[in-house]
């Protein structure tokens, strides 16, 4: 089902990375946690999905932090937005792509976007989100 108050900033992080199959000092190890969820069919539990989330820092001079689950499926993640005022997004941190001097709106593709009133919706099998691509930086480790 989709939710028109559900505006979500979409962040399309490009990671730069780097394969290293000798020099184990190269690696970053991301510290992430697994999460067990029971699927649950006419009251019993049938058996369980699992999912990784992990804390990153998200743009610079005002870093955002944020407890986030990967998909591995995909190289985008979603963000609440500050300007989604739905009931998931008020129990939520939000991102706000105006506190980020690092902070880019593109198209789906990367590309420069010409506004920030480029909307895209993406249909889930439980619901639907809508919202802006953004280009950000982003760490996997607190900013010093």
């Amino acid at each position: 089902m989709q939710s028109p108050a559900a505006f979500l900033a979409f962040l399309a992080a490009l990671l730069a990375t780097t394969t290293a199959t000798s020099d184990l000092e190269s690696l970053f190890m991301v510290p992430l946690q697994k999460q067990y969820v029971p699927i649950r069919r006419d009251g019993s539990v049938v058996s369980y999905k699992t999912a990784y989330s992990g804390q990153i820092y998200v743009g610079f001079r005002e870093t955002q932090n944020f407890s986030v689950v990967f998909d591995t499926g995909s190289g985008h993640f979603f963000l609440p937005s500050v300007e989604c005022s739905s009931e998931s997004c008020r129990s939520h941190r939000k991102y706000d792509v105006k506190r980020s001097s690092t902070a880019k709106f593109v198209d789906h593709d990367g590309a420069p976007a010409e506004s920030s009133d480029d909307e895209v919706a993406i249909s889930f099998g439980t619901g639907s989100i809508r919202g802006n691509f953004v280009e950000e930086l982003v760490c996997f480790s607190e900013p010093k």
